[in-house]
């Protein structure tokens, strides 16, 4: 019985991963040359997941998956494409 258990409990952890169709977040903090960007836009190019950036610049952008590109922008700033190859983290200055 509990070997049957812990069996279903695996199989469903991993069924659990493969339902994301590969996707994940990526963690970043945009900036200038004076500092981090508060309030910069970070999306997908598809528009399927976007988020801003917070008061340390920071951001976290779900669902992202091979293939995708990420793009953020700011008023005044040339936007920046960047081509999503599996990094977890982006360090991004406008």
């Amino acid at each position: 019985m509990l070997a049957t258990c812990c069996a279903v409990l695996v199989a469903g952890t991993f069924g659990a991963f493969a339902q994301n169709g590969g996707e994940t977040s990526v963690k970043g903090i945009v900036k200038d040359a004076a500092g981090p960007i508060v309030g910069a836009t970070v999306i997908t190019q598809d528009g399927t997941s976007g988020t801003t950036t917070v008061m340390d610049g920071s951001f976290t952008l779900n669902k992202v998956k091979e293939g995708d590109v990420i793009v953020i922008s700011f008023i005044g700033y040339q936007t920046q494409e960047i081509p999503y190859v599996g990094q977890t983290m982006l360090d991004v200055t406008l």
